[in-house]
């Protein structure tokens, strides 16, 4: 026993079908595209704006051949065991950043 599909509900599905899969490549290439706008959304700070941390903590300015100047902050502990570098700040520029190390909020 075999079973006949119509022609036109054969072409119906494929079409169905292609538009379904343009509309997954579609979104995949525009999330793809936008992916840094959605995940980190920065905000300018004001150049006087001053961090607050519960550690003891150093904030430096580095300046480049262009003159462009890099913000860095430096966490103080009494028995380094290493460090570790954090390029890019998500969630308000660190404003809710924790020390390495402090427990979970």
């Amino acid at each position: 026993m075999s079973i006949t599909v119509p022609k036109k509900l054969k072409q119906g599905l494929k079409k169905a079908i292609i538009i379904i899969l343009g509309l997954y490549v579609m979104i995949g290439m525009a999330l793809y595209l936008l992916q840094e706008k959605i995940l980190f959304r920065p905000t300018v700070l004001q150049q006087d704006y001053k961090f607050e941390f519960s550690y003891p903590y150093e904030e430096l300015f580095l300046k480049t051949d262009e003159n462009a100047v890099i913000n860095a902050i430096h966490f103080k502990v009494e028995n380094p065991k290493g460090f570790s570098t954090l390029a890019e700040f998500n969630e308000v520029n660190g404003r809710s950043m924790r020390h390495p190390g402090s427990p979970p909020t």
